[in-house]
């Protein structure tokens, strides 16, 4: 839990794993002792930082700084002068010469190094004066590498072709020169410019398969009783796979305290906020006077539900102060939209903030009928002009796309893209015509997303080809025919076929994609 313990255990770890290669001999762990040698030094350099720096106290501070050192630490191989391969550095192989050459990381940047000439004075003065420049340890390497080549009979150039984070993946100039004007001077010499292409997967995957055993069916009916979220729903049809590990098994993401504002806490804070400010202007029709006066206690409101949604961080420097104001952008932004939404509504009242819905579904199994719960929580119901709108807040990205359904059995599709927020919007108007709780207007009744990060276009409400209740009564047989196959004991947990939808699974690498 103490970075300065942890640093203190990995640097006895490292001593006992020196005293162990010791045993084996020396000669045989070279490799191995000298990276050790170098994480030490780096372990060394990390106490002496948290001995004067507090804030390398967190782990996740430490871990960063500890692989951006671990990055930058070069580690040397040397060869054996007298006998096997000799291996060494470049302007180590002047005045000697080889049959055959085998030169590694003949990328751009590392042959020739890139510049870092560290100096005051400027390039165009060191120019005038005839000063010493980077065009000057080039041209060293340059010659270095042309000498090195020009008595050997044989020479491998091996360079990564790959980008980097940062791109990268360049050949060297010097292999660009070789190709382009070699052939020009001499006939003798053969160039093969060969790409290897190296199998990711040296054995097929096996594709994983979970059949449905007492254990499982009784995980199944406890779940049903607790009750099937839209997520849960929308989960099994993306990969029924994913909603076993997620909701039968409940295995989750281990939440780990972190120091910086994740995207969770932060859309936490948003929606924490939006309901305090809108909860006394429940049942009473909403001013602009009223939201204007909300605007002027967004940032009190947002320090307190950091601290309660997220204690251990500093909302006050670096990262984390930009998030805060983000989220007050983001919250004063929507609260001027819903102003000028005023103007286009004759009569706006907030019903109910962190409202839960349920109701229950009967559905014919091969084991007989089965009752399941449905739930949900809807952020807040409105009435503007006698409709009942429910709606849900996001604070990512929606389209107009995302939210339009040509026909609701394209909702069940798992072939297809599963519209989760259609899917979802369309579940809370089924929820509220079925929940005995819900005392509004559901004759006239809607759903709609407000996305922070497309406020300029306000209520995105659910697009249907077809009548609302036409729509429902669809929703209801191809949701009773969904929820039958969960409890169908020979339809078994299986990996969805489309990839693309393992992209942000926490999941794929139990399915090695």
């Amino acid at each position: 839990k103490d970075a300065r313990a942890l640093l203190l255990l990995l640097q006895q770890c490292i001593g006992k794993i020196k005293s162990r290669f010791s045993t084996e001999g020396i000669k045989n762990r070279q490799a191995d002792m000298e990276v050790l040698f170098n994480l030490s030094r780096i372990i060394n350099r990390l106490q002496q930082f948290s001995a004067s720096h507090a804030f390398i106290s967190q782990l996740s501070t430490l871990q960063l700084l500890f692989s951006e050192a671990a990055h930058q630490m070069p580690v040397a191989f040397y060869g054996e002068p007298l006998q096997g391969i000799q291996i060494m550095g470049l302007l180590e192989t002047r005045t000697l010469d080889f049959d055959n050459i085998i030169l590694l990381s003949a990328n751009e940047g590392v042959l020739p190094v890139a510049k870092s000439h560290l100096s005051y004075i400027p390039f165009d003065i060191r120019m005038h004066f005839g000063m010493p420049t980077h065009r000057d340890q080039q041209a060293i390497y340059a010659y270095h590498f042309y000498r090195l080549l020009i008595r050997s009979r044989k020479a491998w150039l091996i360079y990564n072709s790959e980008p980097g984070r940062l791109g990268g993946g360049e050949r060297s100039r010097f292999i660009t020169q070789l190709l382009i004007e070699m052939p020009q001077y001499s006939t003798r010499v053969s160039i093969n410019e060969t790409t290897p292409s190296l199998s990711a997967r040296l054995n097929p995957i096996a594709k994983i398969v979970i059949e449905k055993d007492e254990f499982i069916m009784q995980q199944l009916r406890d779940l049903g009783r607790r009750g099937f979220s839209p997520t849960s729903l929308t989960s099994y049809l993306n990969c029924s796979l994913r909603f076993y590990f997620s909701y039968v098994l409940r295995l989750h993401e281990t939440e780990q305290e972190d120091e910086h504002i994740d995207h969770r806490t932060l859309g936490i804070v948003v929606h924490a906020v939006m309901q305090n400010l809108l909860q006394p202007l429940r049942n009473q029709k909403i001013t602009a006077d009223q939201l204007k006066h909300g605007s002027n206690v967004i940032t009190e409101k947002i320090n307190s539900a950091f601290n309660n949604d997220f204690p251990q961080g500093d909302i006050t420097t670096g990262r984390n102060l930009l998030i805060a104001t983000l989220a007050k952008k983001w919250i004063t932004l929507a609260l001027e939209k819903e102003i000028s939404m005023l103007d286009e509504t004759a009569e706006v009242k907030v019903l109910a903030l962190e409202k839960s819905l349920s109701r229950k579904l009967q559905t014919d199994t091969t084991k007989g009928t089965i009752e399941v719960k449905l739930t949900g929580k809807a952020d807040r119901i409105d009435n503007r002009d006698n409709e009942t709108l429910i709606i849900d807040y996001k604070t990512g990205m929606v389209s107009s796309g995302d939210l339009g359904i040509k026909a609701v059995e394209d909702l069940f599709n798992s072939e297809k893209p599963i519209k989760e927020k259609a899917f979802q919007l369309l579940f809370y108007i089924y929820l509220a015509k079925g929940d005995k709780d819900f005392s509004w207007n559901t004759d006239h009744i809607n759903a709609a997303l407000f996305s922070f990060r497309s406020i300029a276009a306000g209520l995105q409400t659910l697009q249907l080809k077809e009548d609302h209740n036409s729509a429902l009564d669809s929703f209801e047989q191809h949701l009773t025919t969904l929820i039958a196959e969960i409890y169908d004991p020979g339809v078994n947990f299986s990996q969805t076929s489309n990839e693309k939808k393992c992209l942000y699974c926490p999941f794929k690498v139990i399915c090695q994609r």
